[in-house]
């Protein structure tokens, strides 16, 4: 039989395990689904870096008259249309901001990825 602090050192141990496990659990649930690691990111950042050089050209033919403090949306939508970027299994858009020079900060969604901030409302 066991002594009284014996007991009382289980029952502490056995209320600690208990606790963990319900962390373990509630962590699980939480972040089901999420990509915490971003295993996919590198997967798709060629994909970003050709919506951003796309981008890049079309506002240099098109847009070569940005004014300072403007900022224009392209979406690869338009970038397709005009043949700057292939059909690809991602969508996307782009910020393009011009202050002192062009600034460039593009956003795409694909099957197994999302960029942060992303938002579907502008594609």
């Amino acid at each position: 039989m066991l002594s009284n602090k014996g007991s009382t050192r289980l029952g502490f141990l056995l209320f600690f395990l208990f606790v963990i496990f319900l962390i373990i659990i509630i962590l699980f649930f939480a972040l089901k689904g999420k990509n915490i690691f971003n295993v996919n990111k590198k997967d798709y950042s060629s994909y970003a870096e050709n919506l951003k050089s796309a981008t890049t050209k079309y506002v240099n033919k098109y847009y070569s008259d940005l004014k300072s403090g403007e900022t224009l949306i392209v979406k690869s939508s338009t970038l397709k249309e005009y043949k700057y970027l292939e059909t690809s299994e991602c969508i996307g858009y782009s910020f393009v901001t011009k202050d002192s020079k062009i600034e460039i900060e593009t956003f795409i969604k694909c099957p197994n990825y999302t960029s942060n901030n992303y938002d579907s409302s502008y594609e």
